[in-house]
């Protein structure tokens, strides 16, 4: 029943096709900026998308969202005003013309750790007839390694003082020991 209502409320060439944006895995290092795609399949003929990247501000810090490959200058703005949520809205004088990346999220990684990265609130419009398309999302996940390089430096100074204190010994034994 509910299937004839929506093919009722869609535009005369029949129901339009689901768009799905997709998050990947990502991973970076802290005090790292990295740079997280986000995808698109099943967006010919949209004209406009909006939709929140949410992450653990714990973790990440968002500094903004930048045009992919497949806007081909559309005009796109973020707002990151909420520490956990950016917000990514696109708007196209020509329907986008199909599948790729749609935009990057810019963080800065704040510490080790991970976090899920979700898509909420996602809409897109018909370019044509200005009509609400289906949107479905696929999340991701980011995930930091624990701050290698500053810890690769405190077991190298570890191991440097452990080779320093076995020569002292070492040397301090021939000194205290006398040939007959």
């Amino acid at each position: 029943m509910w299937l004839s209502a929506v093919a009722a409320l869609a535009p005369a060439g029949g129901i339009q096709a689901a768009i799905t944006l997709t998050l990947p895995e990502a991973t970076g290092s802290p005090g790292a900026v990295v740079k997280v795609p986000i995808a698109v399949q099943g967006a010919k003929g949209c004209g406009a998308i909006q939709f929140d990247l949410t992450y653990d501000p714990s973790v990440l810090d968002a500094k903004e969202a930048e045009e992919g490959a497949v806007l081909g200058g559309a005009m796109l703005t973020s707002n990151v005003a909420r520490p956990g949520c950016l917000k990514v809205a696109l708007i196209s004088q020509q329907p986008l013309a199909g599948d790729g990346e749609l935009a990057v999220a810019v963080f800065s990684v704040k510490t080790a750790g991970a976090c899920p990265l979700g898509l909420v609130n996602a809409r897109a419009w018909d370019h044509a007839s200005n009509l609400d398309m289906l949107v479905s999302v696929t999340p991701g996940r980011f995930a930091a390694a624990g701050g290698g390089g500053a810890t690769l430096w405190i077991v190298l100074a570890c191991l440097a003082g452990a080779a320093v204190l076995v020569v002292a010994v070492i040397l301090r034994r021939k000194r205290t020991t006398k040939p007959a």
